[in-house]
């Protein structure tokens, strides 16, 4: 009997908090399209319940941010709001299930995609630019040295030549 009852449970989330901004809102219809964040909406809290009228107190949770949580994380009905912090940028997946105690988990697993943007010096184009702009600048230095010693060079064998006319006058 408990196992009928596990399998109607269909967790949500409620929130999903960025530090104190609140960044997600259950909708009517428990709409799950992709939570999107900042750079610097890293530290996340997550509330979330199933519907369960009677028996609301022997619900058990069990949790996932893939990405992050390598196992699944459990908790209990007076444990439903869940906080990770310093998020690096990237995709992730929030997953949730519900049972009453004693269940076998085969209830519904619910999943929720969030993406925390990166910031513009986080990113592969400015990276790349970054070692372009390195490159250009080593080839210019590099140039620049080698035009020097050119240089210098010229002016050594200049004065080589000078000195060589001035001691064929001399002679």
């Amino acid at each position: 009997n408990l196992d009928k009852i596990s399998h109607n449970l269909i967790p949500g989330l409620n929130t999903v908090s960025a530090d104190t901004t609140l960044v997600y809102i259950k909708g009517p219809n428990g709409n799950t399209e992709t939570i999107e964040l900042d750079y610097h909406q890293n530290n996340l809290h997550f509330s979330f319940s199933a519907t369960d009228f009677f028996f609301f107190l022997r619900i058990e949770y069990t949790y996932q941010l893939t990405g992050v949580d390598q196992d699944w994380k459990f908790t209990n009905s007076l444990n439903r709001k869940i906080t990770y912090s310093n998020l690096s940028p990237g995709k992730y997946n929030f997953r949730l299930r519900a049972q009453m105690q004693g269940g076998n988990w085969q209830g519904q697993t619910v999943e929720y995609r969030i993406w925390i943007k990166p910031a513009f010096w986080q990113t592969n184009w400015f990276k790349f630019l970054c070692i372009l702009m390195a490159v250009v600048l080593i080839i210019y230095f590099v140039s620049r040295r080698i035009q020097s010693i050119r240089n210098s060079e010229q002016q050594r064998i200049a004065q080589e030549k000078k000195l060589l006319e001035l001691e064929a006058k001399a002679l």
